[in-house]
C-alpha cells in the first residue's frame, strides 16, 4: 500500500482541518486536525525537513538552509497540486466520522527511506504513514496554505521559527503549542 494522494481543507463548521489520504488500494484515511495539534507538531515537521539524508551531511546552518530550500523547490515543482482529489470509489479505513487526531509521533524512518507520522486518536487505531521527501514538502506546503484559509492568524513558517498566533477571538492569548508525542 502506498500513498496516492494527499488533501487538506479547513471545514468551518468544525474549526478544524479534514486531512484526507487515498492509498494504492482504494483506502482513505480521514482525520481531524485542530488547531492546538498543528502549533505543537510544526516544530517536529520541521526537524523532518531538516532531516533528510543530504540535509542530515550538512554541517554549516546556512548550508543547511540552501540545501532544504532546494529540496522544497524541487519538489514543490514535481507536485501536482492542482490534480482534483480523487474521492470516488475510495473505501474508508475507519468507517463513520473522521478520527479526531490527539497527538503525533514522528521520525525519519529508520531504513532511512522517508519519514514516519503516526497520527494517533485518544482511543482506538492511528494511522500510520510514510512520507518520502517529495510528499513532505507537498504536506508542509498543503498546511501552510490551509492555515491562511483557516484565518487562525497563524503562519507556519520554514526554517523554523516559533509559529506566529495572534490572540485567539475574544481578546484572549493564543494557546500554547503542545509539545509533539
Amino acid at each position: 500500500m502506498q500513498l496516492r494522494q494527499m488533501n487538506l481543507a479547513y471545514d468551518r463548521q468544525q474549526d478544524r482541518l479534514l486531512l484526507r489520504l487515498s492509498t494504492s488500494d482504494d483506502t482513505e484515511y480521514r482525520m481531524w486536525l485542530t488547531r492546538r495539534l498543528v502549533l505543537g507538531m510544526w516544530p517536529g515537521v520541521v526537524g523532518l525537513v531538516q532531516s533528510t539524508p543530504a540535509a542530515r551531511q550538512t554541517v554549516h546552518p546556512e548550508a543547511k538552509r540552501a540545501v532544504v530550500e532546494f529540496q522544497r523547490e524541487h519538489a514543490l515543482r514535481e507536485t501536482e497540486f492542482g490534480a482534483p482529489y480523487q474521492a470516488e470509489k475510495l473505501t474508508p479505513a475507519i468507517p463513520g466520522d473522521p478520527i479526531l487526531i490527539w497527538g503525533i509521533q514522528m521520525r525519519p524512518a529508520p531504513d532511512g527511506n522517508g519519514h514516519d507520522l503516526n497520527f494517533l486518536p485518544k482511543d482506538g487505531a492511528g494511522v500510520h504513514i510514510r512520507l518520502q521527501d517529495q510528499m513532505l514538502h507537498a504536506f508542509v506546503k498543503l498546511l501552510q496554505d490551509v492555515m491562511r484559509a483557516a484565518d487562525w492568524g497563524i503562519e507556519l513558517k520554514l526554517p523554523l521559527e516559533a509559529p506566529s498566533a495572534t490572540p485567539a477571538p475574544g481578546g484572549g492569548e493564543a494557546p500554547k503549542p503542545a509539545k509533539p508525542n
